[in-house]
């Protein structure tokens, strides 16, 4: 007799799949990007974001890591796979002349970095959720270190964001410029409440799939801007 899932539990897993299409319309957007290795960098943030998605659908069904370390440390994957879209996002609103592709991947960099260290080495507590079974999350100092860098991150992207929302009179730039504006604000109040794990997990994917919606969306404004 197959194993009989709950609805909670259904209820998740339909959201990942849901936030797994989303991530896929974003790549669509991210291969309109030039030039060929900076689209190359956003494909592979897609794919680090659907092996999230694939990473938490294999928790919300285990009983335990098994198989899965040390896979299951792709959970954090959004940490990059969502962040420098964002950035180039808003980049390619903006198109300001004095902003190269590799300046832009430079001034990104630190922020890289941290995420891919604590991603690697960042002390994990593994915990039992009702809807999405092993749940692991940062502890310690790890913990400490993603709040304030999503903090700064998110604190820097609205910053500059806003400043160039002020200086476009073209409607539909600064709806996408907003749009991204009001996605990494929730992203960034959900991800210091799963950092310090007061919030599970699992009820990240909505924010998540607002943010690939709004990058979508802003790229796909940039685009039909340039034409």
């Amino acid at each position: 007799m197959p194993a009989v899932v709950e609805p909670a539990v259904a209820r998740h897993l339909f959201e990942l799949g849901f936030a797994g299409g989303v991530s896929v319309l974003a790549a669509s957007a991210y291969c309109a990007v030039s030039p060929r290795w900076l689209r190359g960098l956003l494909l592979a943030c897609a794919a680090l974001v659907i092996a999230r998605y694939a990473t938490l659908a294999a928790l919300a069904t285990a009983t335990g890591l098994g198989g899965l370390a040390p896979w299951h440390r792709l959970y954090l994957g959004s940490a990059i796979g969502l962040t420098f879209p964002g950035v180039v996002a808003l980049d390619q609103l903006i198109r300001h002349p004095a902003m190269t592709p590799k300046k832009l991947v430079t001034w990104y960099a630190p922020f890289c970095a941290i995420y891919a260290f604590i991603m690697l080495c960042g002390p994990l507590a593994i915990t039992g959720d009702i809807v999405s079974g092993v749940q692991p999350h940062l502890a310690g100092w790890a913990a400490v270190m993603l709040g304030a860098t999503q903090s700064a991150f998110v604190l820097g992207f609205l910053w500059l964001a806003w400043q160039a929302a002020r200086r476009f009179p073209i409607a539909t730039t600064r709806r996408a410029i907003f749009g991204l504006m009001a996605a990494y604000l929730c992203l960034g109040i959900e991800g210091v409440l799963v950092a310090i794990g007061d919030r599970p997990t699992h009820r990240f994917v909505v924010t998540e799939i607002v943010a690939s919606l709004a990058i979508w969306f802003a790229l796909d404004t940039a685009r039909h801007a340039s034409i």
